[in-house]
């Protein structure tokens, strides 16, 4: 049975403050290594995904294994980040500017690095959905990434003060979907049928 994770980049106040107790979107350190070597990107987006959407997904997946997973900071910022990088996430900005540049969000990631894991746990999202160029995964809050030209250019996140869960479409919606995009043409029977 293959196992699926989608990497979100959600930096977590908790797991950097030293919260011991586990939550669902963590996992152990060793499942989070095994899932970035063999690129397990996680299961398709429910709506379905082009090869483009695919690879952006793959490249925000590739950039979360690099930073939190294998320490491998200005490698991956190098390789999977535009330079003119911009991180909107209040995390970053404390909410004071526009958007955190690439030196800015590199140093934070860096600084960080060895404090991602706790107790031989590190948070992951649960799930991941990708539309064009934006990548959306989903843990503890929601991280969504703009992939331009092979690159991450924005980065946006939304913690929500509470726990959300929410369930848009079942599988026969998705597998309509999916069935859509892979024939190239509208089929009969969706939501948005003529």
């Amino acid at each position: 049975m293959k196992v699926h994770a989608a990497f979100a980049i959600v930096l977590m106040s908790g797991l950097i403050a030293g919260v011991s107790s586990a939550r669902a979107d963590e996992i152990p350190i060793s499942v989070a290594r095994a899932r970035c070597a063999a690129g397990d990107v996680g299961p398709r987006t429910v709506y379905g995904e082009t090869p483009a959407e695919a690879s952006a997904k793959k490249i925000a997946f590739e950039w979360a294994c690099g930073v939190l997973v294998e320490g491998r900071v200005k490698q991956a910022f190098a390789q999977y980040v535009a330079k003119d990088f911009c991180d909107h996430g209040h995390l970053v900005t404390a909410g004071l500017e526009r958007c955190g540049t690439y030196a800015e969000t590199l140093r934070d990631f860096e600084r960080m690095s060895g404090r991602m894991v706790h107790n031989g746990m590190i948070e992951f999202p649960t799930s991941a959905a990708v539309d064009g160029e934006m990548v959306t995964q989903y843990g503890a809050g929601a991280d969504i990434f703009r992939v331009h030209d092979g690159k991450i250019t924005d980065h946006w996140d939304a913690s929500p003060p509470v726990d959300v869960s929410l369930k848009a479409h079942g599988k026969a919606f998705a597998d309509h979907m999916q069935q859509q995009i892979d024939e190239g043409r509208r089929l009969p029977g969706g939501p948005f049928s003529p």
